[in-house]
């Protein structure tokens, strides 16, 4: 917003969203539309809480990946106390009829999409669901993927994007270039995989306390994946979270296509972390009452 007018869109403040994507933005000018924003705006202002000075630190002083593709910020996570902030959609009632008819059209889309996908990765990754200890631990790993997915910016038919249940494994798994970034369920089912730098705090002994971990080499850094049958505890500190998604960002814009994405890449598993109604049938036939 400034002065009389506001500019209001879906790209993220970054050159990929501003220049390298589809996205869809409006400049206001009428009075009445600025001071509402303007006003909703200052709402929630008034309601947010002061970053940690700890986390801007680190965000400042942690250099950003020097090898490979656009130079990007890490990814941190700024902690909060403020209220968590929803959304929902208001309807002019003039226009409701046509907001309906919108809906009904993007359902039939997301149903048309859905039908298109493979049967034998949606029967595969309800076998692999299957091992898990229970729904809510399913439940909350795609939530976590879908964290990645919000992180990256990244979406189905992005070339860097690998979601998947490999037929030969005992994983579902999302991959960003060349590395699996997160992974969950194994052969005994509980075990989850974060992808972590080199450097981070306390890595020797998380290493140490993994239940497996695998070590990227040949890079300018080198990069952890160690499994921990605790992962979601491990996920509750806010220091292994930021260093989970600032190495997952990292990944982002090293390569161009995934060396995995033709023969690996499985919709259903992206679909699965990003739309609520197919998770819950996912989960329904693999956690059946």
């Amino acid at each position: 917003m400034a002065g009389d007018r506001a500019f209001v869109g879906s790209a993220n403040f970054t050159r990929k969203g501003l220049a390298g994507r589809d996205e869809l933005a409006v400049t206001l000018d009428e009075p009445e539309l600025v001071d509402e924003l303007r006003s909703w705006f200052g709402e929630l202002w008034s309601i947010s809480s002061p970053a940690e000075l700890d986390d801007l630190d680190e965000f400042i002083n942690t250099p950003p990946p020097t090898s490979g593709g656009t130079n990007r910020q890490p990814a941190v996570s700024i902690s909060s106390d403020a209220t968590e902030i929803t959304s929902a959609l208001l309807e002019d009632t003039d226009q409701k009829s046509k907001t309906v008819e919108t809906a009904n059209s993007a359902r039939e889309r997301n149903r048309d999409e859905r039908n298109t996908l493979s049967t034998d990765a949606h029967d595969r990754l309800i076998k692999r669901l299957e091992r898990a200890p229970n729904r809510e631990w399913v439940e909350r790993h795609f939530e976590l993927m879908q964290e990645i997915l919000k992180v990256t910016g990244l979406t189905e038919n992005d070339l860097q994007l690998v979601t998947s249940v490999p037929p030969s494994g005992s994983e579902v798994r999302a991959i960003v270039g060349n590395r699996v970034v997160f992974g969950f369920v194994n052969t005994a089912g509980n075990w989850t995989r974060f992808i972590l730098p080199d450097g981070m705090q306390r890595l020797p002994e998380l290493l140490e306390e993994s239940a497996h971990s695998f070590h990227f080499t040949g890079e300018e850094f080198s990069l952890h994946l160690p499994a921990f049958v605790d992962g979601l505890q491990r996920i509750e500190d806010q220091v292994f979270r930021r260093a989970w998604l600032r190495a997952t960002l990292a990944e982002v814009d090293r390569r161009e296509q995934s060396p995995y994405r033709s023969r690996s890449h499985e919709p259903i598993v992206y679909y699965t972390a990003t739309d609520p109604t197919l998770r819950s049938e996912i989960l329904d036939a693999a956690f059946p009452e």
